[in-house]
């Protein structure tokens, strides 16, 4: 392992995307899992806190430590086994996304889920359940995590196989073999219908695997992994399609999810999205600094994948949606076709492109990062989008509004130009968080809640809830040194 403790070498370890700021006496760089065990003995020995940390990716803190220790996964970058047969991989947390992916490649396998900081590690999407573009025909990350070894807070190493579900809400989990974890889900805690990251994953008949997904490094420290794969398409329409008539686009958006979520019938051919990537005006207008054939009047626009299985299908396909958008669009102008893999990676690039405009307009302006991560049902999503423009535009605040639109989940980024402004941004972030919940939304529905957003919680889950869910902690983390104050305060 190596140690660092010197103000200068740790100041990597203590910022995130976010623009948060942490602190910690030494930061611990291990390279297998006997190392963390050793560390978190001795830390749960001295009473010190521990946080894990992977690339600094975090839009919530989730990563930063408060105080204590910091264990960084840098060196735990191992492609252990890819096997081409079953699809599945083995590997260590510290991989990043973007070289998982390009070993996968040479193998014809892709990881679908999608986050859009490929470099961020393995370990780190798992601890948030991170998601991205793709999550609308795939889910997110829990959907392909099949094996965890991790080491808990007390240092004991375990390995959990998914299959293995709980007898109704008794949760079971044996630790080795004198010892076990149990208690039972209270009949109150539900988790919302939609796309969500937020608290504990515990429900009925589940698998006790999917409590470490998405538990933010406060349950245990993933140490090694297995993820299930899936083979890269033959072929992929990959379409931007600009609207100049805002209601359309709407309109467009709930025709597309009804088309894609129908059953086929057959073999038939069928429109069946895989991406739904919503930009809004200022978007553009933004991204048109990097792309100047964005057209002008362009008011709203969408990114479209649908894969494919062959060539037949591809031609059969490109006829389906050009009938189908002749519905809504009149100028061919107005579409762009990814016909060839430069062309689809220039579309994939405008998605990845627009946060890092907004991460540097953000840095430059000195402010820290307001950006929504709301997810609400189909059903209320219009209104609460158009509520929500109304709230930023009659306070004057600039704002750039994107996102995963098939799965309404919204990323409205407030930039705020003055502290009087911040100040307004930060009524209007609390209050879109509250209104999300109250329509059996969620407040965070891939980022986590970290410790910037755990003020929620409560309003989401209700204090005995989130009372039961420091409990689950305690039963792994009697001394509350992993991951403090990520969720909760411990």
């Amino acid at each position: 392992m190596v140690i660092k403790t010197a103000k200068d070498e740790i100041q990597q370890y203590l910022r995130d995307q976010a623009n948060l700021v942490g602190d910690c006496d030494k930061v611990i760089i291990v390279e297998n899992s006997f190392e963390v065990s050793e560390i978190l003995v001795e830390a749960n020995l001295l009473n010190i806190p521990v946080t894990v940390c992977g690339n600094h990716t975090s839009l919530t803190g989730a990563s930063l430590p408060s105080t204590g220790w910091v264990i960084s996964t840098e060196k735990l970058n191992r492609i252990i086994e890819i096997n081409v047969e079953e699809r599945y991989v083995d590997l260590e947390p510290g991989v990043t996304l973007k070289d998982l992916q390009l070993a996968l490649k040479e193998h014809n396998l892709f990881f679908p889920p999608d986050p859009t900081e490929d470099s961020c590690f393995v370990g780190g999407m798992i601890s948030t359940n991170a998601s991205g573009a793709r999550s609308f025909k795939y889910g997110a990350v829990r959907e392909f995590v099949t094996q965890l070894e991790i080491t808990l807070p007390q240092g004991q190493t375990i390995v959990l196989k998914r299959g293995n579900s709980i007898d109704g809400r008794q949760f079971t989990l044996d630790i080795n073999h004198n010892e076990a974890i149990d208690f039972k889900i209270p009949e109150s805690y539900i988790l919302p219908e939609v796309k969500n990251n937020v608290g504990y994953y515990l429900k009925e008949n589940m698998d006790p695997l999917d409590l470490f997904i998405g538990a933010e490094g406060t349950l245990g420290i993933i140490t090694r992994l297995r993820l299930k794969l899936a083979a890269i398409p033959v072929h992929c329409i990959s379409l931007v399609v600009f609207f100049d008539d805002f209601d359309l686009s709407f309109d467009f958006l709930d025709k597309v999810r009804e088309m894609s979520r129908s059953e086929a019938i057959g073999y038939e051919v069928k429109i069946a999205a895989r991406v739904i990537e919503f930009y809004d005006q200022q978007a553009l207008k933004l991204l048109r600094t990097k792309f100047l054939d964005i057209p002008e009047e362009a008011k709203a626009a969408y990114w479209i994948e649908q894969e494919c299985n062959n060539g037949q299908e591809y031609n059969e396909l490109l006829d389906l949606w050009e009938a189908f958008l002749s519905n809504f669009i009149s100028k061919l102008e107005n579409i762009w076709l990814g016909a060839d893999e430069s062309d689809r990676l220039k579309i994939v690039g405008m998605r990845h492109y627009l946060p890092i405009i907004i991460n540097d307009l953000i840095a430059s302006r000195g402010i820290r990062k307001l950006g929504t991560d709301i997810a609400i049902p189909d059903s209320e999503f219009k209104n609460f989008y158009k509520m929500a423009i109304r709230q930023v535009e009659a306070e004057e605040i600039e704002y750039v509004a994107f996102g995963h639109f098939g799965n309404s989940h919204l990323h409205l980024n407030m930039l705020p130009s003055n502290p009087s402004q911040m100040v307004e941004s930060k009524k209007i972030y609390d209050y879109l968080c509250l209104e999300a919940i109250k329509r059996e939304g969620t407040f965070s529905a891939e980022h986590g809640t970290g410790k910037l957003k755990k003020k929620y919680l409560i309003y989401m889950f209700g204090d005995p809830n989130v009372q039961f869910m420091k409990s689950v902690k305690r039963h792994f983390d009697p001394n509350g040194i992993l991951g403090k104050d990520n969720l909760f305060e411990n």
